[in-house]
């Protein structure tokens, strides 16, 4: 009894430190989009081109102006996602931003034309989902910096093109919190001296392709071209789930 339950303690050490050892460079790999594609062993950021039409289509300004749905904007104000998608001053309310997900059905259609991302090299199990998310950025504005601590994280991009703020997570946990939220490019040493240890690179992200984040990535999206429309959808492992539940915590 004692030897089992010290090599279910020491795979439980191994599990952690292999995930904590996650995204070691800055090493980027592009492939065009094939049902038939093989991820890389390495956790590294992937970029998907040519995304099928039928998830990558499936949130836009066109079927946004189409669609009476109550939304909460990110000022607390109620509006309809017609009028926001007519005049976007505003980002949609993250809590709106897991109801439109579930209102669009993105998991389905990503399980549709994605399923070779639910699959890990190094478990044999597919991957948890936790609530996806559907979300909006406005011309010249950028999302707050996100923590990712799924095993992977897909965003796509549906319509306009974004520059991704990227980083891995060299940071104590304490100093990450403080800047999550904010905007990664507006942030100085003068009010946070840590984030000269931080070391980014920025992505372009057009319509129709996706960027795959491995664990402990600090991410962040600005419109460059036309407002963002995007999605995010997380895939967890057993050992990420319950990190990432903790984290919240």
């Amino acid at each position: 009894m004692l030897e089992i339950m010290f090599l279910l303690l020491l795979a439980a050490v191994i599990s952690v430190v292999l995930w904590y050892r996650s995204f070691q460079d800055f090493t980027i790999v592009q492939f065009e989009w094939s049902p038939s594609l093989v991820m890389p062993d390495e956790r590294i950021p992937i970029v998907i081109r040519k995304v099928p039409t039928e998830f990558s289509s499936m949130w836009n300004s066109t079927l946004a102006k189409q669609s009476s749905l109550p939304i909460l904007l990110a000022d607390n104000r109620r509006s309809v996602l017609k009028e926001f998608a007519e005049a976007p001053v505003v980002q949609i309310h993250p809590l709106n931003q897991i109801e439109l997900a579930s209102k669009f059905h993105v998991h389905d259609r990503f399980k549709d034309t994605m399923t070779w991302l639910t699959k890990f090299w190094y478990l044999p199990i597919h991957s948890i989902t936790t609530p996806a998310r559907l979300a909006t950025i406005p011309l010249k504005m950028s999302g707050g910096l996100q923590r990712s601590l799924a095993e992977r994280t897909v965003i796509t991009i549906h319509e306009g093109t974004a520059l991704v703020w990227l980083c891995r997570e060299t940071l104590p946990v304490k100093e990450i919190q403080m800047i999550q939220d904010k905007n990664p490019w507006a942030l100085s040493a003068k009010s946070f001296p840590f984030i000269t240890e931080l070391q980014y690179i920025e992505v372009r992200l057009r319509a129709g392709n996706s960027l795959v984040l491995p664990p402990r990535s600090l991410w962040a999206l600005k419109s460059e071209v036309g407002v963002i429309y995007y999605s995010c959808v997380e895939l967890n492992s057993p050992l990420s789930l319950f990190i990432s539940s903790i984290s919240k915590n």
